[in-house]
């Protein structure tokens, strides 16, 4: 169907926000910002 598509992108984006928001104080992008 048309909307397995769709409930994969948007569990994806989730997960992505999810990880993203737990990596970046873990890595501290600032500092490769500021290099």
């Amino acid at each position: 169907t048309v909307v397995e598509p769709i409930l994969l992108i948007i569990l994806g984006v989730i997960i992505g926000f999810v990880v993203l928001a737990i990596l970046i104080p873990l890595t501290d992008v600032s500092s490769f910002i500021g290099e």
